[in-house]
């Protein structure tokens, strides 16, 4: 307990520190916030030129496939506020800076997590919300406090494999040269989220799944939007999230750990 106690107070006071940081640079902030908004607003515009044509896709009409290209923008844009420095962790190892990581007597990735915020997620945080809010009262959706729950726990769940996909293609570091390469990969298959899962190939839908790639979204918006008759999958969306960030954080980020050569040795 007092261990937890001493990471919420550090948490606090690198936030505050981080927040009067962002003060300094309103301008950056704000050309940035302006780039984001007109980049959103030209996709939204594209994929509604395309459900236009195209109508429903299986039980996804428009306003859900508004809420899922929305959804996911809310979701990368928490995730790129709090863990964007995860992608941080190929150039502190190239350059010899995770050593000064290491040798403080914090959890290594907690620090990435507190280390620095992404002060341009902040606009594209309240405007994917807001832009996601709207989709969903146009879906006249039904839920009860039960089903609330469960999504605002699969959203914890999504955002943890968010995280853990990332750390993962980071940690890789380790060994190779360059991650660039694997970065643009990943980023490009998390596109596919902006659709609905059931237009890809079987192979591509069980990919997904056995890599939390449709926790990106598709996944965690099902539960809301539709029915589930079953436990299985709604258990599915809430507990891999956290499985696979402790995969990769045990699996991949420790072990790459113990290959890792100070650049003091």
């Amino acid at each position: 307990m007092l261990k937890i106690k001493r990471y919420l107070k550090l948490y606090r006071d690198f936030f505050k520190m981080d927040i009067r940081r962002i003060g300094l640079y309103r301008a950056n902030l704000l050309t940035s916030s302006l780039g984001y908004l007109l980049d959103s607003l030209a996709t939204f515009f594209s994929i509604w030129l395309i459900l236009n044509q195209v109508g429903s896709i299986y039980a996804w009409g428009i306003s859900e496939m508004f809420a899922l290209f929305t959804y996911t923008l809310f979701l990368l844009s928490i995730w790129e506020f709090f863990f964007v420095n995860t992608l941080e962790i190929p150039f502190l190892i190239f350059d010899g800076e995770l050593d000064i990581f290491l040798v403080r007597p914090v959890n290594d990735l907690f620090q990435f997590v507190i280390f620095e915020l992404d002060e341009e997620s902040i606009f594209e945080i309240i405007v994917s919300f807001l832009m996601f809010l709207g989709a969903l009262a146009s879906c006249q959706i039904v839920a009860g406090p039960g089903k609330i729950l469960i999504f605002i726990l699969a959203t914890f769940s999504a955002l943890m494999g968010l995280e853990a996909i990332y750390l993962t293609i980071s940690s890789t570091a380790f060994w190779f040269t360059s991650t660039e390469g694997l970065k643009s990969i990943i980023y490009q298959i998390l596109q596919l989220n902006r659709y609905p899962l059931e237009i890809y190939p079987n192979f591509v839908k069980i990919i997904m799944t056995i890599i939390p790639f449709g926790l990106y979204g598709y996944y965690p918006l099902s539960l809301l939007l539709f029915p589930q008759s079953s436990w299985t999958a709604t258990l599915y969306v809430i507990l891999s999230g956290p499985v696979f960030l402790l995969i990769a954080y045990f699996g991949v980020w420790k072990v790459g750990l113990r290959h890792y050569t100070s650049a003091a040795g």
